[in-house]
């Protein structure tokens, strides 16, 4: 179906920056119902930027050119970033989508420019609040043009390891996972009126215990009909 930038019969991966973006995406669904696997990209994946977060002031000099490229880009940005209202989520034509699958078609119509996707900030979390501090991005990966019509998309495949999944009720065991040294992509939550420390949730226990699980090639038999 159609998502935010990938039309009806272009199939798109759309990947979370960190388990929570992920649930969020999903319309936080019960743990339970969960399927959770840490991809790894064993290619460098050049991505175009579509994210608020590299507004930072802190990040951006005075009358830079830099800056100027992202007083061009905001109006682009913004346009792409545009909230589905709850009530619509589960409607076949969403007009919020309109501008983003435009702009994905004009990138990706060629592809000697080198760029393999785009990060974009998530329109579940309003990034902008002080209150919810970290990254939260998604980045969608377009398969290749010469996909075929089942099975899975040799370049993407290839592109990635991937560890195996922990599904279903298992994931309610992770209550003593050991700290590790990670950098999370979140470090504070506002989630529905309270403040929590992203460290203290279970999506960071789950980032935790993939941190030390092993990722394996995607082995699938392209020659196979």
């Amino acid at each position: 179906t159609t998502q935010r930038f990938s039309i009806s019969g272009l199939p798109c991966l759309y990947l979370g920056t960190s388990s929570y973006i992920c649930w969020e995406e999903l319309n936080r669904p019960n743990f339970e119902n969960l399927q959770i696997a840490l991809l790894e990209n064993i290619q460098d994946l050049t991505l175009f930027n579509l994210s608020f977060n590299q507004f930072d002031k802190s990040n951006i000099v005075e009358n830079s050119d830099e800056q100027k490229k992202l007083l061009f880009s905001y109006p682009i940005i913004a346009a792409c970033s545009l909230k589905v209202p709850l009530k619509r989520t589960s409607d076949s034509f969403k007009p919020e989508y309109i501008f983003p699958q435009i702009l994905f078609q004009i990138l990706f119509q060629k592809r000697d420019t080198g760029t393999r996707g785009i990060v974009y900030s998530t329109t579940k979390i309003f990034g902008g609040n002080s209150k919810n501090v970290g990254f939260f991005e998604n980045i969608v990966l377009p398969t290749s043009q010469q996909v075929k019509t089942t099975g899975y998309c040799e370049e993407l495949t290839n592109s990635f390891r991937m560890s195996n999944v922990l599904a279903g009720w298992p994931i309610g065991l992770l209550v003593n996972v050991e700290k590790k040294a990670i950098e999370h992509q979140i470090h504070q939550l506002q989630l529905d009126g309270l403040i929590i420390d992203y460290k203290k949730t279970k999506f960071a226990l789950i980032e935790d215990f993939f941190s030390d699980v092993e990722a394996f090639p995607i082995n699938i038999d392209f020659n196979d009909n």
